[in-house]
């Protein structure tokens, strides 16, 4: 009986050890595949719409104002947005960019995860339907939510300019929303992606608008 239940379980753990080195190559296999597929890219096709090279990072500063839960004073202070590339994949003629949120000093929020869609003449504004360059003013980038011939509860191209990012000019699009709870107003240049990001509820104080201070590329071996 102790024969039996001494190669019974050695057995048992031998097989658990395999599988578990299975699910681990499985990974690594897959870790490869993304890898080599990113490789396949060639990101310079993209590179007048935007940095598409995993790594890539955008640093936002900028000042927030806010309402403590319980408290009716408004406080405020100045966080810090990072928007990372993480991943990109090829959907078709298309590319997929993959990226990751993170704050510091920011009161309400954590961070997160998102995609949107990407093409050598396009961006897709909603995160799936492309608009394509250049955009022109009153063009409207998302459905409204609801069924309105003006332009509120939708996003818009509230004005085009050339302006100074970073040393370097760049063709840029206000993109504004307005809504009666609340209003936005980006700016996306191309050649770099977003420069600003700004929101305003019309209720309770919160406020944020945050400025690119700042972009980190992925030093290439």
């Amino acid at each position: 009986m102790f024969t039996f239940w001494y190669f019974h379980n050695k057995a048992s753990s031998l097989n658990q050890a395999l599988l578990s080195k299975s699910f681990i190559d499985s990974g690594d296999n897959l870790k490869k595949e993304e890898t080599k597929n990113e490789a396949a890219v060639d990101t310079s096709q993209y590179a007048h719409i935007m940095p598409v090279e995993p790594g890539t990072k955008w640093i936002y500063e900028g000042k927030r104002i806010f309402v403590e839960t319980n408290q009716n004073k408004a406080k405020e202070t100045i966080a810090q947005k990072v928007v990372e590339i993480t991943s990109i994949k090829k959907e078709g003629h298309n590319l997929r960019i993959f990226t990751k949120t993170s704050y510091k000093n920011e009161p309400d929020f954590d961070g997160g995860e998102d995609s949107f869609l990407i093409s050598e003449s396009g961006y897709a504004f909603d995160g799936t339907n492309l608009a394509f360059f250049p955009l022109v003013q009153g063009q409207r980038l998302t459905s409204p939510d609801l069924d309105r011939i003006d332009n509120l509860y939708v996003d818009y191209v509230s004005s085009v300019s050339i302006k100074n990012v970073l040393g370097k000019q760049h063709k840029c699009y206000d993109i504004s929303y307005y809504g009666l709870p609340d209003e936005s107003m980006d700016i996306f240049c191309e050649g770099v992606g977003y420069i600003k990001d700004s929101y305003r509820h019309h209720g309770t104080p919160d406020e944020s608008d945050y400025n690119l201070i700042f972009i980190e590329h992925p030093v290439k071996n």
